[in-house]
């Protein structure tokens, strides 16, 4: 049952993605995705999170992102957060994904660089490069995963 719950929310989120680039709707205006009913695309869980994740961090810093770039993402499993005691104190469920995420960030001329690697990060240019975060996108009822707990460790 909880594979098919995961399946519907991957693919539920997919059919949102494929809406709002089809529909030239901006997608920076909230830090959730919208899941809408598809039964022809299907989007992985680290898509999800790429998607998710940028569309976060263009709403947190507004115009200061020019290109957002995902190098990789870890998707925890079951074991992974069950051997993780930290994780013990979230409240995660079926359709929560528990990530961690590597990234590039482009940012806008004007703006300094250095803002954007407390923590992580390596500045080359305009690109901070090596951008790393944690977290966990919760699934609410209505249908939107948001972003939760973010930041470099959990």
């Amino acid at each position: 049952m909880r594979n098919v719950k995961k399946f519907a929310a991957i693919a539920l989120a997919a059919a949102m993605t494929v809406s709002l680039y089809a529909c030239g709707k901006d997608a920076k205006s909230d830090d959730k995705v919208k899941s809408t009913e598809s039964q022809s695309v299907t989007q992985s869980e680290a898509d999800i999170v790429s998607e998710v994740v940028e569309l976060y961090l263009r709403d947190a810093y507004e115009d200061k992102i020019e290109d957002f770039k995902t190098a990789s993402v870890k998707v925890y499993t079951a074991d992974d957060i069950a051997a993780d005691s930290t994780l013990a104190d979230y409240d995660l469920n079926d359709n929560d994904i528990v990530f961690a995420i590597v990234y590039e960030l482009k940012i806008a001329d004007g703006v300094d660089p250095i803002e954007f690697t407390a923590a992580t990060g390596d500045v080359d240019g305009q690109w901070v490069r090596n951008k790393s975060n944690c977290g966990i996108l919760k699934y609410g009822e209505d249908g939107e995963y948001t972003v939760s707990n973010f930041g470099t460790g959990f």
